[in-house]
């Protein structure tokens, strides 16, 4: 959906969650400087030991450390989070910004100023999973495609978040921690001891 292409610089949001450490990886594949934006060091230094991304950015004042490693600026957001506002202050002119599924922190949706598009020359670009696939197939065959051709050339690995959860039991801890963005990566949750199954 970006057209990311070698050589540009792409910014990640919520870098460390599932669809964030995903997002790396297949910027990374194709060839682009990417940029991770986490809310916390903590976060920076898990994701740092999951993942070789370029730069990894916390912090407040993330839009100019952004635009200072980004050489000026980014040619593409990956905005899973909710901060198109942001993005637009680091995106380089005819940059472009992918928002993913409806990105809104606390639940609430973003009101952008469309000047700040226009004197951008940006594009953004609305992407929901389940309705793009029903309104083309052909174009979701193509990137799962891609995407398993990534995994399979080892180009994307599978990021486990390294909190354990065993037993039924876990399952309100790992939804919690989910919901407090505590987990790098996928949870996974063991239902039962594997040498225990029937069937």
């Amino acid at each position: 959906m970006a057209e990311v292409r070698k050589g540009e610089t792409v910014l990640v949001t919520g870098a460390n969650g599932g669809l964030g450490v995903v997002a790396c990886q297949v910027a990374k594949a194709l060839g682009a400087k990417v940029i991770g934006l986490v809310s916390s060091l903590d976060k920076a230094r898990r994701l740092r030991s999951l993942l070789d991304i370029d730069v990894i950015v916390s912090g407040r004042a993330w839009e100019n450390e952004v635009k200072a490693v980004g050489g000026g600026g980014v040619d593409v957001v990956i905005d899973n989070v909710g901060l198109v506002e942001s993005s637009l202050r680091c995106l380089n002119f005819n940059g472009r910004i992918i928002l993913v599924g409806f990105a809104g922190r606390n639940g609430i949706m973003e009101e952008v100023a469309m000047n700040k598009i226009l004197l951008k020359g940006a594009r953004i670009i609305g992407y929901r999973y389940g309705e793009q696939g029903r309104r083309d197939p052909r174009a979701s065959e193509r990137i799962w495609e891609g995407y398993l051709e990534m995994i399979n050339s080892g180009a994307i690995v599978p990021v486990i978040s390294p909190e354990s959860y065993k037993g039924i039991d876990s399952i309100p801890k790992a939804l919690q921690d989910l919901a407090d963005r505590r987990v790098a990566g996928k949870a996974i949750v063991q239902c039962c001891n594997p040498g225990l199954a029937k069937l």
